[in-house]
């Protein structure tokens, strides 16, 4: 997706011309509310040290509204939230051999029961949720919540893990079982993940 001539504007965020595009596709398709978007980019934040040019880094950005699953009989119709969009970001992350942080957040642009921030280590990476109620007035959105995220692609990649790894394909088809364990309920979920991926290697 690409917005045109505020393309080639120096931006402070993705995540306006998503807004502006989700209002097209409002205007002209108003049954469609079904939307999931995202843009690649570079943005600009102002230099720490007054005089210097500004900074600039490649993010992304990504919008999602409307129903979780595709209209069809067989379907509920079950819409969106905050945590089918942490998925994808989980998603995102792990094709780096990241495992970040997840906070909760107070974020101008996002509403205050779902807005987080992404940390690696001590560095915030990225931030996500549902978009503020002013934000879908300033837009003149209306019917399902808009969920929107944006990441520092830069710090993403500069990380220890941030290489992409490839394996090849397996000659031979997997073999595949179902395995069962009794937990305590003090066990966190992270925990569980952790001793899995220990054990893989």
């Amino acid at each position: 997706f690409r917005s045109g001539d505020q393309s080639a504007l120096m931006r402070f965020s993705l995540l306006p011309p998503l807004l502006a595009a989700a209002r097209r596709n409002q205007d002209n398709l108003p049954s469609v509310t079904d939307l999931r978007m995202f843009e690649l980019g570079r943005t600009f934040r102002w230099a720490k040290v007054p005089g210097e040019l500004p900074e600039q880094g490649r993010y992304v950005g990504l919008l999602l509204r409307g129903r979780r699953y595709p209209s069809s009989w067989s379907s509920d119709e079950v819409l969106l939230d905050a945590f089918d969009l942490k998925g994808v970001l989980e998603s995102l992350t792990e094709l780096f051999g990241i495992e970040p942080q997840v906070e909760a957040h107070e974020t101008p642009w996002l509403h205050p029961r779902s807005g987080s921030r992404i940390r690696i280590g001590e560095n915030v990476v990225g931030w996500f949720g549902e978009a503020h109620p002013n934000l879908m007035e300033r837009y003149q959105l209306e019917g399902p919540p808009v969920f929107l995220a944006e990441l520092n692609l830069d710090q993403l990649a500069a990380t220890e893990a941030g290489a992409a790894r490839f394996t090849p394909v397996a000659k031979l088809p997997p073999a595949q079982r179902d395995l069962s364990f009794f937990v305590s309920t003090s066990v966190s979920s992270s925990e569980i993940i952790r001793a899995v991926r220990d054990a893989e290697t």
